[in-house]
């Protein structure tokens, strides 16, 4: 968003005011914003992101309190119908109560941040209230850093995606018309605000964090369908998948945190889409991988015979990046119904699979180097394929003994991928080692996959 100057802020309570006039230059309220007020569309998807993000916010600090805490499992706060229904409620006043906020005063941001603090402070006290009447004191913590993880997850979503744009004349001398939106998610987020290509280079980092997708999409995927109804969980992996999609189409450029974002939730609805067809239609997985593979192959040839190329580093207009995104859900799908087919149907078992597909990925990295096979089948084939072994591997960790897993449990694989996860996008944002010569400063190659 931009920075509203400081002749917008209203001016310091004077001895001459009226109270009710001081209290309000107190907090900033002057009833005459000069900045543009959110749009409509933005402050929706805000509140999806709102929604969606402290639901699983919520439900990640249940798992890890249960885990960490074994004593809290079965509390009555940490259910689902229990915590999800207050925190949609809340949720929803916040984005109510944001341009209103906006709308009332010159300092939205200052001012939504400290009601924020409020009220978390405010919701804290039926918290501290059931703690003295004796509910268990590790139960309640979570309780509170749920708390504090919705007002976090509303702000950020509702002040990032819906801000309080810059009106005209407090643009810079010469400035084109720039929506604070597209600076809030491209330039604050390492990005730039000219149209770039929205993919990472190819390197070691890539495919690290690619199987480690792969791998947490499996993990927690299982674990959600476990401890949510099926079909809830279904739905909020689709919705979710949806709104992170429209915010990697909504920035300009390649930002790690978004990208690798929009991955993990294609990682994890491609595995439910999956799953679905063998366990709720009884489809059995040596007929839904062959159909994957035929939908894959359908979105290929649209977008080869649309484009005129399936290179990765093309991907810089909107129309390329729809069959970009196609491909990679398909790609999901396939190799999730592959890994299943080998570990279950052929008998091979989780860990067979996963070693017979880590033999498998270095198939094109060989017959590029010594052969010169086109990159871009080399590609996709490799990408492909780190869905299986991400999987496979995933599995043996978290299943049971009895179906040949180390029974470490879905939950705590999940976690421990997510952590890896994020710890290799923050550096990655952190050195831009995936940004070849820097697109900020260079113009983006095109002539390879």
């Amino acid at each position: 968003m931009g920075v509203l100057s400081p002749r917008s802020r209203p001016s310091p309570p004077t001895s001459r005011q009226s109270p009710t006039a001081r209290a309000l230059a107190l907090v900033r309220v002057d009833f005459s914003p000069d900045h543009r007020q959110p749009k409509p569309v933005w402050l929706a998807l805000a509140f999806a992101v709102s929604i969606i993000g402290s639901v699983v916010a919520d439900a990640v600090l249940v798992a890890v309190g249960t885990t960490v805490f074994p004593a809290t499992r079965g509390y009555v706060h940490f259910r689902f119908p229990d915590y999800g229904k207050l925190t949609v409620i809340g949720v929803a006043v916040a984005c109510v109560a944001w341009p209103v906020v906006t709308r009332t005063s010159s300092s939205p941001r200052w001012l939504f941040l400290r009601l924020a603090v409020v009220v978390t402070l405010f919701l804290w006290l039926p918290d501290l209230w059931i703690l003295w009447t004796g509910q268990p004191v590790r139960a309640v913590l979570v309780l509170m850093v749920m708390h504090l993880a919705i007002a976090l997850v509303t702000y950020t979503s509702l002040v990032r995606l819906a801000p309080a744009r810059l009106a005209p004349a407090q643009r810079a001398p010469g400035a084109g018309p720039i929506d604070a939106t597209d600076v809030t998610l491209t330039r604050l987020f390492g990005g730039s605000d000219r149209a770039m290509r929205k993919v990472p280079e190819l390197t070691a980092y890539f495919w690290i964090t690619k199987v480690l997708t792969t791998a947490m999409g499996e993990a927690t995927s299982d674990y959600f369908v476990k401890v949510l109804p099926p079909v809830v969980a279904v739905a909020f992996g689709f919705v979710a998948l949806v709104v992170v999609l429209a915010l990697q189409f909504r920035v300009r450029r390649y930002v790690a945190w978004i990208y690798w974002l929009a991955v993990a939730m294609v990682a994890v609805f491609g595995t439910m889409a999956a799953d679905v067809l063998h366990l709720q239609f009884g489809v059995p997985y040596d007929v839904s991988t062959p159909f994957f593979a035929i939908v894959l192959a359908v979105v290929f040839v649209s977008w080869h015979s649309t484009e005129k190329t399936l290179s990765i580093h093309t991907i810089d207009t909107p129309r390329r990046e729809a069959f970009y995104w196609a491909t990679v859900i398909a790609t999901f799908a396939l190799g999730t119904a592959a890994g299943d087919m080998t570990a279950v149907t052929l008998h091979l078992g989780y860990l067979v699979s996963g070693v017979m597909f880590a033999g498998l990925i270095a198939v094109p990295a060989l017959a590029y180097w010594l052969f010169k096979v086109n990159e871009v089948v080399a590609f996709w084939f490799a990408y492909v394929v780190t869905r299986p072994l991400g999987a496979s591997f995933a599995d043996w960790f978290s299943k049971p003994h009895r179906i040949g897993g180390l029974a470490l449990g879905d939950g705590k694989v999940a976690l421990v991928l997510i952590f890896l996860i994020v710890g290799f996008v923050v550096y990655l944002t952190i050195t831009r080692r995936d940004v070849k010569g820097d697109d900020s400063q260079s113009p983006a190659p095109v002539a390879t996959p």
